[in-house]
């Protein structure tokens, strides 16, 4: 494992990426299987058929199974080929298992479990860093298939078709003038979900808990952050095979499907469906809104 200085620009991230590939043949050649992966369009949502994300959809987060494998974020337990960038108190590495073009992976160097308060000041300074891309956070029940070690993800912005959709029915609820930060509810959506919008770097996310998915991206001159609130880990379709498992990034409307039968058999109901059978309704997150 090899270190790199410091990040510091955009330059340095796409230098990083084109280095780690170029020196790392496997993750290069599933880098490049994904430019020829299936998508379909059901509904506003899109499918992506991805069969190398098998073992985080279907990662167990038990506490017993997580204590006998060895941690794969921790530096010791890495590939040789797996390059690092080093951020202070993260790294930030290629995700070798990608779902975006550019897919990153930024775990803290500290082995400790998953916490959002652990890791929102890295989204503003990784938006800072590179704007085109987006961050995203899963809570320890809510995708993160390394429930045990704190990390964030980045990648590719602009892909999720939640990106293009939230603004079209949201209620602006009330104004953070501590954070400069403007807090709402998105409506119209399959879920609803909590959107913070700020002029300056959102430095301080609302204290909803862990266990919720976060994406964030920078349009302009403004950071928006959705907090997908979740209910349960995964839909009871799970348990009968239907292997989609929602993290950030399905919420965000691009359902990962490692099995060509569900790509192929999932409609724009069953799809909306389980997105919103794992989220809160829309009075739970109201109410947790008014105690913001």
């Amino acid at each position: 494992m090899t270190t790199i200085k410091t990040a510091t620009s955009e330059n340095t991230l796409v230098d990083f990426f084109d280095k780690q590939l170029k020196l790392w043949p496997a993750a290069r050649e599933r880098f490049e299987d994904l430019k020829k992966v299936k998508t379909r369009q059901v509904g506003n949502l899109l499918l992506q058929y991805n069969p190398a994300r098998i073992r985080s959809t279907g990662a167990s987060i038990d506490k017993a199974v997580l204590a006998k494998r060895p941690c794969f974020l921790c530096a010791a337990n890495r590939p040789a080929e797996q390059l690092t960038l080093d951020l202070g108190m993260a790294e930030l590495l290629v995700n070798p298992y990608p779902i975006l073009p550019k897919h990153f992976t930024i775990p803290l160097q500290k082995h400790q479990p998953q916490k959002l308060e652990l890791l929102e000041g890295y989204i503003s300074i990784l938006l800072r860093l590179d704007p085109s891309l987006m961050v995203f956070y899963n809570g320890p029940h809510c995708g993160a298939s390394a429930p045990d070690h704190a990390h964030l993800q980045a990648g590719t912005s602009g892909l999720l078709p939640v990106q293009k959709m939230w603004r079209n029915d949201v209620e602006w609820i009330k104004e953070d003038k501590e954070n400069k930060t403007m807090i709402g509810l998105v409506k119209g959506y399959a879920c609803p979900i909590i959107v913070v919008k700020g002029d300056a770097p959102i430095v301080s996310l609302p204290k909803v808990g862990d266990d919720v998915n976060v994406i964030s991206w920078r349009e302009d001159k403004e950071q928006i952050a959705l907090i997908f609130l979740r209910s349960k880990h995964r839909p009871d379709c799970y348990a009968r095979g239907v292997m989609v498992s929602p993290g950030a990034l399905d919420m965000g409307g691009l359902i990962i499907t490692p099995q060509e039968e569900d790509f192929n058999n999932l409609d724009a109901d069953t799809a909306s469906g389980i997105l919103q059978e794992v989220s809160m309704t829309e009075t739970e997150v109201r109410k947790i809104i008014s105690k913001i």
